[in-house]
């Protein structure tokens, strides 16, 4: 109410918007509903973009767009059997079960790899999403999407501690999201990073099927034990997690609270701020979030390069920008993550709000914890110094598979990402 009043008084019309859903689970209610304050409405999800911008320049904040449905997508959906010929034509939805193998079969399924085949349990439906285009959807149980999504998130050979805060992480996610994200799509997750990598059966591995299992029904609430915990995470910290309202338009969530990792020393202890980030970024400080050297250490510290000429159109970065001049960080989070940047160009200049949209506008870094070097290299091009792989919110995989390699349990694991949580058993 104090949040809604205080828009009105800013001249805008508000409405309230209800996300989330609610279930009860062997006696215990779950509610995720949260209510959204909306402006306005538009037409298109560019012009609604444009207004979000514009509502960031002007007050400083991390707005989102929210999908509204008038009239979901229809039409006739056909299938037809390359080997019989025969042909079935459905309105709306086409369902699709095995009749003796255990899972189907999807052919040319999008990856990072390219086109590949991918086997599913369950059953799968066609469906018709928001752009007008087929929507593949596997309908299967929690269990069985845990097995494929959890060794899709966090490598099999890790220890088995980390497999199981990864797997209860993972349960809380999948809970906590439905009826908040893809309002407007055929399908309640999505099995890429926006919701939670999911691969079907061709990722699934003995070791974290094993570690579902063992934390069967477990999930993390709040102190009140009531509330399911946001348990969002990513893949290396850093050293130093960050709070979720640094990263995305939301409250506070005493949950969500950079954590500095519990092996740094005094330094960084208090968070990173413009007294010690750059020693932070440019340093290799011991963590349990710093992987041994190999390919994985790029994760926590990393260096990339950025041409002047090619950040003009990248998105949130407009055109007119011309050749980029200068990059400015104005405002930082608890981990060193930027959170405000402004870009000076030859032409004009644009301010950048947000974790994620500073990342992409400087093409897509690891994270938005960097400084920038004094001098630029022999082409011309800016050096960045940097720290961390993703948001840092939340449960640091790469750091949980530090402290399990130190002998710490799930439990103490996730109390450390998840301030004040407690492990429940639902079923």
């Amino acid at each position: 109410l104090f949040r809604s009043k205080r828009w009105h008084e800013r001249g805008f019309e508000i409405d309230e918007r209800e996300v989330g859903s609610l279930f009860g689970v062997a006696g215990t209610v779950l509610d995720t509903r949260k209510i959204l304050l909306t402006t306005a409405e538009y037409s298109s999800e560019s012009e609604a973009d444009k207004a979000a911008r514009e509502l960031a320049d002007r007050w400083g904040i991390l707005p989102r767009l929210h999908p509204e449905v008038d009239r979901r997508a229809s039409g006739k959906l056909i299938a037809e059997d390359l080997e019989t010929g025969v042909e079935i034509q459905a309105e709306g939805v086409l369902w699709f079960a095995p009749r003796k193998d255990p899972t189907v079969s999807v052919h040319d399924v999008e990856c990072d790899a390219g086109l590949e085949r991918r086997d599913y349990r369950g059953s799968i439906y066609v469906a018709i999403d928001r752009h007008g285009k087929l929507a593949v959807v596997n309908q299967v149980g929690e269990s069985d999407v845990l097995a494929g999504l959890v060794p899709a998130e966090i490598y099999a050979s890790a220890p088995m501690e980390a497999l199981k805060a990864q797997a209860v992480a993972a349960r809380g996610q999948l809970l906590a999201k439905i009826g908040s994200r893809h309002l407007d799509d055929p399908f309640l997750l999505c099995a890429h990073e926006h919701c939670q990598v999911y691969a079907g059966t061709s990722k699934e591995h003995p070791r974290t099927t094993d570690a579902v299992e063992r934390t069967i029904g477990r999930v993390l609430m709040r102190p009140n034990e009531t509330e399911l915990v946001d348990t969002v995470y990513s893949a290396n910290c850093g050293g130093h997690s960050e709070n979720n309202e640094q990263v995305w338009a939301s409250p506070a969530d005493p949950q969500l609270r950079g954590q500095a990792d519990a092996k740094l020393g005094e330094e960084f202890s208090k968070g990173i701020d413009a007294n010690n980030v750059e020693a932070w970024l440019r340093g290799n400080p011991d963590a349990y979030s710093r992987p041994p050297a190999g390919k994985l250490a790029t994760s926590y510290r990393w260096t990339t390069t950025i041409d002047p000429q090619g950040i003009a159109g990248k998105p949130g970065v407009p055109d007119s920008l011309g050749k980029l001049v200068q990059i400015r960080v104005v405002s930082r989070g608890v981990s060193g993550r930027s959170t405000e940047v402004e870009l000076l160009g030859s032409k004009s200049s644009v301010t950048i709000y947000g974790e994620l949209k500073i990342r992409q506008a400087l093409g897509g870094l690891k994270s938005s914890a960097f400084v920038v070097d004094g001098d630029r290299d022999e082409q011309g091009r800016f050096v960045l110094h940097g720290g961390g792989h993703g948001h840092g919110v939340g449960l640091c995989q790469h750091g949980a598979i530090g402290m399990a390699g130190a002998g710490k349990s799930y439990g103490p694991i996730l109390a450390h990402y998840y301030r004040g949580s407690k492990i429940v058993r639902l079923w």
